[in-house]
């Protein structure tokens, strides 16, 4: 974002973890589904600190596809277009997940033992491990590394287990998808192993611009540059 100097963008982040708002406490405020996820940048979009009703780009990163393609599906005259990195496939976006797997998930990541899970994953030998299998094409560098490292805390915690619970894909977003208008970029790193998964999305969207660059999992990061050509490109 701070590369960026054309029209307003807005990047949603996991509720609690971004620049705007308090620590998230799903004990005392309840879980946020992404429609109650929306419902909330509803009013960033519109409060006049912020965007103040301007059109604007929505850009999401991996698996916060359904809160973009909500918010976009719901607010064509705010959203003016529509920037998919690295979704999750075609079919993991259009299945639900069962209800069962969810709350055993996030019951275990909510447990005692889940709670000891993420203080051995926060460690820096942990993230690098992650990160160098999942999620760069190259090793994962020294700046992703102490930035992931500072930001692993017990605050982000709930929105982390929320989140890898896999309650954000607890319906179908089909109908979203297909009724969007928005003219929708989707990046995808040329060693991403999920790309063939993603094929279905160009017979799915009306408007959409597939495009492929260097990376795997976290292009924004891994190719800032090139995400952001892409960006213009794609809205000029």
């Amino acid at each position: 974002m701070k590369k960026w100097n054309d029209s307003d963008i807005f990047c949603p982040d996991l509720i609690g973890c971004g620049k705007v708002g308090d620590e998230w406490k799903p004990d005392e405020r309840g879980l946020f589904f992404p429609l109650d996820w929306v419902r909330q940048l509803e009013t960033l979009l519109t409060d006049e600190r912020f965007l103040n009703g301007r059109p604007c780009v929505v850009i999401t990163q991996g698996g916060l596809a359904p809160v973009g393609v909500m918010l976009a599906s719901r607010n064509p005259d705010l959203v003016k277009y529509l920037v998919l990195c690295s979704p999750p496939t075609w079919r993991d976006m259009t299945t639900a997940t069962d209800p069962y797997e969810l709350k055993r998930n996030y019951d275990f990541l909510t447990s005692k033992l889940g709670s000891y899970a993420f203080r051995l994953l926060e460690s820096r030998k942990a993230i690098q491990f992650f990160s160098d299998l999942f999620l760069f094409k190259e090793k994962a560098d020294e700046k992703w590394l102490e930035r992931a490292t500072s930001e692993c805390n017990s605050k982000v915690r709930p929105a982390i287990a929320v989140f890898n619970s896999g309650l954000l894909n607890h319906r179908s977003f089909q109908e979203e998808l297909v009724g969007l208008t928005q003219p929708t970029l989707m990046l995808t790193g040329d060693t991403d192993g999920r790309a063939r998964g993603r094929i279905s999305y160009a017979d799915g969207i009306k408007f959409l611009s597939d495009k492929v660059i260097s990376g795997k999992n976290v292009l924004p990061w891994e190719s800032l540059n090139a995400t952001i050509d892409e960006v213009k490109a794609f809205i000029d």
